[in-house]
């Protein structure tokens, strides 16, 4: 058993199937999973500031946030400040901060995994669970594709730096 099973056992333990399929829209494969165990998903995460690059007025920043074990990983872009966004219907949220600090951000946008990528260097990609999506780090889905047999692997793909899941041939099969 790899290291990385062993750092994620709990939440590995909690997976009932995972499968590599075509997304809905038939563009491109993800990595499916079905779970009714809370312990795959659950966890409080530690956000920190990136400068956002793809922001020429330099008014934007990544936030990016990482469950204690690097599994999950939870992001979005917002200026900072205490300005309503448009994002998420205005909604707001509470980020704990890397030094411990609480950090509210309303109406941020979520932006995709490749742009936080470039950001802030924290390599992840969205996995359906069941019918939701959620922020998986790379190693996290390695430690997946290695506990299920699955017959992937994951690369940095060309376009805006983005993971992309890639079939290493026609056997998608799961646990």
């Amino acid at each position: 058993m790899s290291t990385n099973n062993n750092k994620f056992q709990s939440r590995l333990d909690a997976i009932l199937k995972a499968e590599v399929a075509l997304h809905i829209n038939g563009d491109w494969l993800e990595l499916q999973v079905k779970s009714n165990d809370n312990r795959l998903t659950n966890g409080a995460l530690t956000y920190a500031q990136y400068d956002n690059v793809f922001d020429e007025t330099k008014s934007s920043y990544s936030f990016v946030g990482v469950s204690e074990d690097g599994a999950i990983v939870n992001a979005y872009i917002h200026d900072g400040s205490n300005k309503i966004g448009r994002g998420y219907g205005g909604d707001s949220f509470e980020l704990t901060m890397q030094d411990g600090s609480h950090k509210v951000i309303s109406g941020p946008w979520s932006g995709r995994p490749s742009v936080h990528i470039v950001n802030s260097g924290i390599q992840y990609t969205e996995v359906r669970v069941n019918d939701t999506l959620y922020g998986f780090s790379k190693e996290f889905i390695e430690a997946i594709i290695d506990r299920f047999n699955l017959n992937a692997s994951l690369e940095l793909a060309c376009r805006d730096m983005e993971i992309e899941l890639q079939v290493t041939n026609n056997n998608q099969g799961g646990k």
